[in-house]
């Protein structure tokens, strides 16, 4: 996974660079079956408002682009590592998301495929909304 980094309006201390990778770069356990070259993650750090000095002041976007598909999180935290902590959480949810959906996809691809060709009498198809089961010729 290649991480790109980019801090608006503050400067980034090395221990809080560190930090933010190994908790980004802990996502790559999820996608062990993409090829880590085609993975790109962009974060980009930056303050809410110059002025603001309590409540959520740091906010992490990040961006991961995986095969062309984007999966976005966007989080503010009181610290740079709080807002760290919460986007990886929800890039976490999303991920499990996406390849649940992708396998889904798959199934119901492999069993059109054989109810089509009679290949197995238990493959189905889904009923409409109107009650009647689709059939294709």
């Amino acid at each position: 996974m290649k991480l790109i980094i980019k801090s608006v309006g503050i400067k980034i201390s090395p221990s809080n660079r560190e930090y933010i990778e190994e908790k980004i770069g802990g996502l790559e356990r999820f996608l062990k079956k993409v090829n880590s070259d085609l993975v790109v993650a962009r974060i980009e750090v930056g303050k809410v408002m110059k002025g603001q000095r309590r409540g959520d002041i740091f906010k992490i976007d990040v961006n991961l682009d995986i095969n062309g598909k984007l999966i976005r999180a966007s989080k503010k935290g009181e610290s740079l590592m709080a807002a760290a902590d919460l986007a990886k959480d929800e890039l976490s949810r999303s991920i499990k998301h996406y390849k649940e959906k992708q396998a889904t996809k798959y199934i119901r691809g492999a069993r059109s495929w054989k109810k089509f060709w009679r290949i197995n009498p238990l493959a189905r198809f889904r009923a409409s909304k109107s009650g009647r089961i689709i059939k294709r010729k």
